[in-house]
């Protein structure tokens, strides 16, 4: 099992660029869920962001481990 502190510079750079991405989108689409006001809405932009929000954290970890 390889250590984070194993990996090379490009790698490290990859998740942390995916980790900042995927943590953005998903607190968009929180704090979407928490200012849009019909249900449609509420159902809809938020689960977009929290979504690919999800897939960046993902890659990151697959990037990672």
């Amino acid at each position: 099992m390889t250590h984070p502190s194993d990996l090379p510079a490009w790698a490290a750079l990859l998740v942390a660029f995916f980790l900042v991405l995927g943590s953005g989108l998903t607190l968009t689409g929180t704090v979407g869920l928490l200012r849009l006001k019909s249900f449609y809405e509420r159902m809809h932009a938020p689960t977009l962001g929290t979504t690919w929000g999800a897939g960046g954290i993902l890659i990151a970890s697959i990037i990672c481990f």
